[in-house]
């Protein structure tokens, strides 16, 4: 599988499906190859509870405000997605992604994701937010639910989340490999 770009010449960096697609790297076919994956949605437990944003961030001895900046993402995702829950992506220069698309980068210094479920006013301090889980990042690197992580502390296993290559991938890898390891 191979980038195609849409400008030949053009700098070969880009938007996947406006700038760029994957293709068979087969010249005379060149199909469009789609990447193998999955919403996040797919993994998400929606029913499970979370807190109000204008409670303040979860796990803070005292109250502790979300950062403006975490306020304009959850903003942007209430107009965008129309009262639809959505991922505040909480690093760099990310904001919003819609549960319809898959994770984007999970790493292993901590927590990005901010899942929100808007509430019927829409508003900003009434919606209900929560930090992806370690279970859930897990489950969209694709580790089965009967995956065990070892570590003392949660740190340690979010790294391990954070720094593995998705389970489908491994083992696609792994069965190219085999034949030459026998």
């Amino acid at each position: 599988m191979g980038k195609r770009f849409e400008q030949t010449g053009a700098r070969r960096v880009g938007i996947y499906g406006k700038q760029y697609r994957y293709a068979c790297p087969n010249v005379r076919c060149d199909a469009v190859v789609e990447p193998v994956t999955r919403p996040i949605r797919d993994h998400i437990d929606l029913t499970l509870p979370g807190r109000r944003f204008r409670d303040g961030r979860a796990n803070c001895r005292k109250y502790t405000p979300y950062r403006p900046e975490t306020r304009r993402k959850v903003t942007i995702g209430l107009e965008r997605f129309h009262g639809e829950p959505f991922i505040a992506i909480l690093r760099n220069h990310c904001t919003v992604q819609s549960l319809d698309e898959p994770i984007g980068a999970i790493t292993a210094e901590g927590n990005h994701h901010l899942l929100v479920k808007p509430s019927r006013r829409r508003t900003v301090d009434d919606c209900e937010v929560q930090m992806i889980s370690l279970r859930t990042k897990a489950r969209a690197q694709r580790f089965p639910d009967t995956h065990a992580f070892q570590g003392p502390t949660t740190a340690d296993l979010t790294r391990q989340v954070g720094n593995a290559v998705p389970v489908n991938a491994a083992s696609w890898l792994a069965a190219r490999l085999q034949p030459s390891l026998n």
